[in-house]
């Protein structure tokens, strides 16, 4: 006979056995044998652990003793395991090569520091969740919020964002620098803007003093890096002025899905919600990507190209691309929705 009383005590017995007691508060050894350990739900312990692998050069997984989920405050005031000298110096930085950090979809990040949500390049260090380095190292699994400056590619080939979820964005959520390498690879994220901020939280427009909503810039941020390359696929980047935004390198963007103002948008400036994925220099391969209700589908200008292709791009505000150098357009459009 089913019992619920009994089952729920069966449930807490097992949720009591599965807590990370037998963990001090992380077990990454500083012997350099492990190929995987896990640290507790604190920014303290995060960086102790991320500090140990690094120093092993890396080559370890490092997973959460996240029971049923956790949250994870960040002041990002720590030195340890931090990019001492990088605009982002506070960021936890993952140095080492073949390092995962994996959220298994249970952790938070919330940036808990003083810094604001805002563009501010005044501001010294700006405040970033994870700075990659090394070669090779990935970071997903996880929802952030809040972070001034998000996630930054600096250096290094072959690394991987996944399976980050940013409903509230303040610059941007990720960007790949100026010195980031070859062979990165955004995917399967979900980054959303124009949010509100909760209760006791502010974001900031563009100007960065005056408050408004959250995640009005852009998503995605490639500054020009020169020789690097990125692909950029399945994530679903929704009502954020510039989804991507290219300024350098050569980068395949696939398979991406944005929807900009709703159908019943009221506010005074609909059309910008979503203005375009954009390339201003360098060059970019868009295929297979569904962009609705945007501005622009896709704008192209200034030294930037593209390779545009087989992208379904539809409801635009005036039009599905705006370009000064496009090798090829073959979009799937329908008439503008003004």
């Amino acid at each position: 006979m089913y019992r619920p009383q009994r089952l729920g005590v069966v449930v807490l017995a097992v949720a009591i056995s599965a807590a990370p007691a037998a963990f001090a508060a992380h077990n990454c050894s500083t012997t350099c044998s492990q190929t995987a350990c896990s640290t507790d739900c604190n920014e303290t312990d995060l960086r102790s652990a991320v500090s140990i692998i690094n120093t092993c050069g890396g080559n370890r997984t490092l997973a959460f003793n996240a029971g049923y989920g956790c949250t994870i405050n960040m002041a990002q005031t720590s030195t340890t395991a931090a990019c001492t000298g990088d605009p982002e110096a506070n960021a936890v930085c993952l140095t080492g090569s073949n390092i995962v950090v994996d959220g298994q979809d249970l952790v938070l990040f919330n940036y808990s520091g003083t810094g604001r949500c805002a563009s501010d390049p005044a501001a010294a260090p700006q405040p970033a969740l994870f700075t990659l380095k090394g070669s090779g190292n990935t970071v997903k699994n996880f929802t952030m919020k809040y972070f001034p400056e998000g996630i930054h590619i600096r250096a290094g080939n072959d690394h991987r964002v996944e399976g980050v979820t940013n409903g509230f964005i303040c610059e941007e959520a990720l960007t790949i620098d100026s010195t980031a390498g070859t062979g990165h690879v955004v995917t399967a994220n979900a980054f959303t803007g124009n949010t509100t901020a909760e209760a006791g939280r502010t974001c900031y427009k563009n100007d960065g003093v005056t408050a408004g909503l959250c995640g009005t810039d852009k998503a995605i941020q490639i500054n020009n890096c020169g020789s690097c390359t990125s692909t950029i696929d399945n994530n679903l980047i929704d009502t954020i002025g510039q989804p991507v935004n290219i300024s350098g390198g050569t980068h395949t963007v696939s398979d991406n899905t944005t929807t900009g103002a709703p159908t019943t948008c009221s506010q005074g400036n609909c059309d910008d919600v979503c203005q375009a994925y954009s390339v201003q220099g360098g060059r970019a391969n868009f295929s297979n990507n569904t962009i609705q209700l945007c501005k622009f589908g896709i704008r192209v200008v200034d030294a930037g190209s593209a390779l545009v292709t087989g992208n379904t791009m539809k409801d635009n505000y005036v039009a599905a691309s705006r370009q000064r150098r496009v090798l090829a357009l073959a979009a799937r459009s329908t008439t503008p929705q003004l």
